[in-house]
């Protein structure tokens, strides 16, 4: 018996061959193509890329019926990184044998500067006349970062995407708004899906690997960024190693090791029949010839590898995309992201019990339990929901069960999309607002909205102190800007 070695690394290309007489098994060592990092914002580098999965099995049977057969052999590529900027663009997918390839990393959204998702890799695989021998599964994207906070990595393990084909990885959701995209599924058995956008300007959540079939052998999912089988004889350093943030995923690897038994051949009655073993005598004894070679050249060479040289083709390889993805895009308010307000004909409770339409409230206006007027304005807004009939920002704070909480955090609050809207507020001197008896509060920035949830009914009587104070910090942040 005869061992025939073959390794191969990403190139882009198909590999074929017709599988030769006197095959009697194949060993194979695989490693998918990792997924590439998120890329950046201010909230961090980027989720990084899962590392590429590692199949190997030794001695899988090759049939009479197999032989004179094409083998196949795809070597996985690894997910691009993710990029930074305005829409920018999710990173390209790692791709491998047509319909294994990974997902493309989601968009980051068009307004601001945010991070895109990282592509998935692409499965490493071997097929005999169609059929999957064997699959290492592509690694997940990592996802893009945003002002608020990193993208999360890509993840090691699977979670079968339900489109179709069902080896495709998905791409990575995309974001709407200021905000990341998710990170891009990998190729194998069972595609993984892709992450989701980030919500309003955060990261996003990175993208799920594809899955293995080990051809009654060994699989390795590995660990973040490192992939298993790193002390198989046929590993190289760097294979299959997950991307770091905004950096790419490592291309896969296979081989291949062809077990070929001795091709001499006898003949009885006029038919040759195969001699499966030679022995040669040594001082008397016999022992058993286990490989031949032959010299040219003055160099030699195997003789029982002859057949046994693929052809490289462009023809079945690659994806320009995955599947669509199964993950959320990313939405929230990138335009009005600090107090929150109401539509026009929304009627505000005025302190003498009458109503006003919230666009009528003016200056020196009294409300209920808000009292005097001091503020109006107006904003686009992008995050409308309803609750309890009343057409609110979602980043709006109302009194629910005796707490404060956002609009969209809340029980009853829900969304009406992401469409633009013009809204109307004010502030007023005790910073509350009555509509159909529920308790809002009037135009509250960020700071104002963290104070009150952290220290509850207080703030309404320390608000000012907080404005001022506020300011000093504002300036002193700027002054040592400077």
């Amino acid at each position: 018996m005869v061992a025939v070695v073959k390794t191969f690394i990403y190139s882009g290309l198909l590999n074929k061959l017709t599988i030769p007489p006197g095959t009697t098994s194949i060993d194979v060592h695989l490693w998918g193509g990792a997924g590439g990092g998120g890329g950046s914002d201010a909230g961090g580098s980027g989720g990084t890329g899962a590392a590429g999965h590692h199949v190997s099995s030794s001695t899988v049977s090759i049939s009479s019926s197999q032989i004179g057969t094409v083998m196949q052999v795809a070597v996985g590529g690894g997910g691009a990184g993710g990029t930074s900027g305005t829409s920018a663009a999710g990173g390209t997918n790692g791709k491998s044998i047509t319909d294994y390839s990974g997902g493309q990393g989601g968009a980051a959204g068009p307004r601001g500067n945010s991070g895109s998702g990282g592509g998935g890799g692409g499965a490493t695989v071997v097929q005999i006349d169609g059929t999957d021998i064997a699959v290492a599964g592509g690694g997940g994207g990592g996802a893009g970062a945003g002002a608020g906070s990193n993208g999360t990595s890509g993840i090691n393990s699977n979670s079968a995407t339900s489109r179709s084909p069902g080896t495709l990885g998905e791409d990575g959701a995309g974001h709407s708004g200021d905000g990341a995209g998710g990170g891009a599924g990998g190729g194998g058995v069972d595609g993984g899906i892709g992450g989701n956008g980030g919500s309003n300007d955060n990261g996003g959540t990175g993208g799920r690997s594809g899955s293995n079939n080990a051809a009654g052998g060994s699989s390795s999912d590995g660990s973040g960024v490192t992939p298993g089988g790193t002390s198989n004889a046929f590993y190289s350093a760097g294979i299959a190693v997950g991307g770091g943030g905004s950096q790419s995923g490592q291309n896969g690897k296979a081989v291949v090791v062809f077990n070929v038994s001795v091709q001499a051949q006898y003949k009885v009655a006029g038919v040759w029949k195969n001699i499966n073993t030679l022995f040669y005598k040594v001082s008397g004894t016999w022992k058993l010839v286990t490989a031949g070679y032959y010299k040219v050249s003055g160099v030699w060479k195997a003789l029982y590898n002859a057949g046994i040289n693929f052809v490289e083709t462009a023809a079945g390889f690659g994806n320009s995309n995955g599947n669509t993805t199964s993950g959320t895009a990313g939405s929230g308010p990138p335009i009005a992201q600090s107090g929150g307000c109401f539509i026009a004909g929304t009627m505000i409770t005025m302190a003498d019990g009458s109503f006003k339409a919230v666009e009528q409230v003016d200056i020196r206006d009294e409300v209920a339990v808000g009292g005097f007027v001091f503020a109006t304005g107006k904003f686009l807004i992008e995050d409308l929901f309803e609750y309890k009939g009343i057409k609110v920002s979602g980043t709006h704070m109302v009194k629910e069960d005796g707490t404060w909480t956002r609009v969209s955090d809340s029980k009853h609050g829900k969304s009406l999309g992401d469409d633009e809207h013009i809204v109307y507020v004010f502030g007023s001197e005790f910073r509350r607002i009555i509509i159909n008896g529920i308790e809002f509060t009037d135009y509250f920035e960020i700071d104002e909205k963290q104070k009150l949830l952290s220290i509850g009914e207080k703030f309404f009587g320390i608000w000012q102190d907080h404005d001022r104070q506020t300011l000093v910090d504002d300036v002193t942040i700027l002054n040592n800007d400077r």
